[in-house]
């Protein structure tokens, strides 16, 4: 997928003002690419090192990387529960559609 169709996260522009590839941020990290990735997008939270690395490295105060990172994740997870929530609903509805047309046909 193209980055154009990624939504750009508080730390993809703190990324951008220190002027550092993600490939470059996830080596001095010393972690993968796809786990720098999956931080930056508030997918997944770094373990304590790492975010204290983070925070160096994008120069921010770690406190507030933290809150930025939590709460991109608790973000997610509240809007997945939403969208499970809607689907579940959505589902329950044209259930009792069916069954409601499958009665008056008989």
């Amino acid at each position: 997928m193209s980055n154009k169709y990624q939504p750009r996260t508080i730390l993809h522009q703190l990324l951008d003002k220190q002027r550092m590839s993600q490939r470059y941020f996830a080596e001095l990290l010393q972690v993968d690419g796809p786990s720098a990735s999956l931080y930056l997008s508030g997918k997944r939270l770094p373990n304590p090192e790492v975010m204290k690395c983070m925070a160096e490295l994008l120069q921010v105060d770690h406190d507030y990387l933290v809150g930025v990172i939590v709460g991109m994740n608790l973000k997610r997870q509240y809007d997945a529960s939403v969208r499970k929530h809607i689907a579940d609903h959505l589902k329950k509805d044209i259930e009792d559609e069916f069954i409601a047309s499958v009665e008056r046909g008989l």
